[in-house]
């Protein structure tokens, strides 16, 4: 192959990719959340195939029926538990509220403590880096000592009122219910209906294609549902744990919290988001009360971390045992470039679908990029002759 022809292909390759990336950011920005409810109910449908299955097998119900039964009944549980969730919940952040308001009150007398502890610290500083050191920090601790400072742009005065979020929140629900409406009854046409639907689609390609996309289909489903399966178990450790660490510190009257619940979620939450963890929540929390005066407190929560922390390394690899992660480069690339263009869900979509693009290309399903599996092939094709020729 000639210099000129290499560069045109690789011109013409950069342009493909080009044009994937922009279909799949269109579509994810501006198409995605309204057809989600139809990706949803086909996702649903395709995993319920198996349960449909093993059910009409053992009666003689209709796969219809079976699969409209498990949709409702899938539903009717999910909107129970978000219900039972959101009330006790609802409750709890109104206490939360009190509390952070109750901080962020307190927190100019905490600012001139740590300042207070700052300039005796650097005392064995010689007069002039001293000296400088003292003005830098005085100049930050004035800052931070009204929320909304205007030397560093920092504005506090949210968490006076975080209910405001929530009444934005409420006011989302007639979308949503429209949207569950949509989902479940797209869900029962589908169900109905998915052989149907299937063959159609595999009419359209060919014999080759439609192989792959068998293949795409049995990768998706198996690598969405083992991620799914093992984070869902590692966000109830991780909110069991804190809960009932909580739940002990209140009991014993160590520490006096009423917002156990709200607590334990976001710090679950938090705690799956690779690079992050459950120290983002709880360690600056107990270094906050420690410095308040609150040693109880802040050791207890120090100590809940500690057991979390080994928990979590005790369970984690065999929870999530074979699944495919990312370098944590490439995490943080994706978690960032998907918040920034996507928004908050692409913290966790971005990452997902680089997963799934890394799994398709290591099954040759794709071909994106070399992973040493072409090398080993070659090697296993040229054995038998080898041996052979040897013969």
């Amino acid at each position: 192959m000639s210099r000129t022809e290499k560069r045109r292909k690789f011109i013409i390759n950069v342009f493909f990719w080009l044009i994937i990336i922009t279909a799949f950011y269109l579509f994810m920005k501006f198409a995605f959340w309204p057809i989600f409810p139809f990706i949803f109910a086909f996702f649903l449908t395709m995993a319920l195939q198996k349960p449909i299955d093993k059910i009409t097998s053992r009666t003689r119900l209709k796969p219809a029926l079976v699969g409209t039964f498990l949709v409702l009944v899938i539903t009717a549980a999910a909107l129970f538990i978000v219900f039972a969730i959101g009330v006790k919940l609802t409750n709890e952040l109104k206490s939360f509220a009190q509390y952070l308001s109750q901080r962020v009150n307190d927190l100019p007398a905490v600012v001139t403590e740590i300042e207070n502890w700052l300039l005796r610290v650097i005392t064995f500083l010689p007069d002039s880096l001293e000296q400088a050191a003292a003005n830098f920090i005085r100049r930050y601790a004035e800052s931070f000592s009204v929320p909304g400072g205007s030397d560093t742009g920092l504005d506090l005065s949210w968490l006076k009122s975080p209910l405001g979020s929530v009444w934005d929140m409420a006011k989302q629900i007639p979308s949503f219910i429209l949207a569950l409406v949509i989902t479940v009854v797209s869900s029962c046409f589908m169900v109905t209906s998915y052989k149907d639907i299937k063959d159609f689609i595999y009419k359209q390609l060919s014999e080759e294609k439609g192989r792959k996309l068998s293949q795409t289909k049995t990768v998706m489903l198996s690598t969405i549902g083992k991620i799914t399966k093992a984070y869902c178990l590692l966000i109830l450790i991780t909110f069991s744990e804190v809960s009932i660490g909580l739940g002990l510190l209140k009991l014993t009257g160590i520490f006096d919290v009423n917002y156990i619940l709200v607590i334990a979620l976001v710090t679950a939450l938090v705690d799956i988001i690779p690079v992050l963890g459950t120290g983002t929540i709880l360690i600056p929390w107990s270094a906050y009360l420690l410095i308040t005066g609150e040693f109880g407190g802040g050791i207890g929560i120090l100590v809940i971390y500690a057991i979390i922390t080994v928990i979590r390394q005790i369970i984690e690899p065999k929870l999530v045992a074979g699944q495919v992660g990312l370098p944590p480069v490439v995490a943080i690339m994706s978690m960032y470039i998907g918040a920034k263009v996507f928004g908050p869900i692409g913290i966790f979509l971005l990452p997902l679908c680089v997963i799934l693009v890394k799994l398709l290309n290591d099954k040759g399903i794709i071909s994106i990029f070399k992973t040493g599996r072409e090398e080993k092939d070659k090697e296993n094709e040229a054995l038998p002759q080898t041996t052979e020729n040897k013969a």
